[in-house]
């Protein structure tokens, strides 16, 4: 019995923290947390958001915008349904808190 015990206690995988994680709760799909001020929303599934394209850069995106899409800085975000519309749609992780 105790040499069991001694094998599993040596054998059992470290727990790992890593800095920028530390304190974090970890997002998974499933769970439910509240969108700005519109009410509970169900995580689907994370996504990237690309950050908004100035009119300036419009014709440039137009003539080719996957391409354009490649280069350009993106956030990541996720998939969520607002629980009280049934509406989907895609945020900023930072937008969304936990309930």
């Amino acid at each position: 019995m105790f040499g069991t015990w001694l094998y599993m206690y040596y054998t059992r995988p470290k727990k790992r923290t890593t800095k920028h994680n530390k304190g974090k709760k970890i997002m998974r799909a499933g769970e439910v947390y509240e969108w700005l001020d519109q009410g509970p929303a169900v995580l689907l599934a994370p996504c990237t958001i690309a950050d908004p394209i100035p009119m300036k850069k419009a014709t440039e995106f137009s003539k080719d915008p996957e391409g354009f899409l490649q280069n350009w800085p993106r956030e990541e975000g996720w998939t969520i349904k607002l629980l009280v519309s049934g509406d989907i749609l895609d945020v900023h992780a930072d937008t969304l808190t936990y309930s």
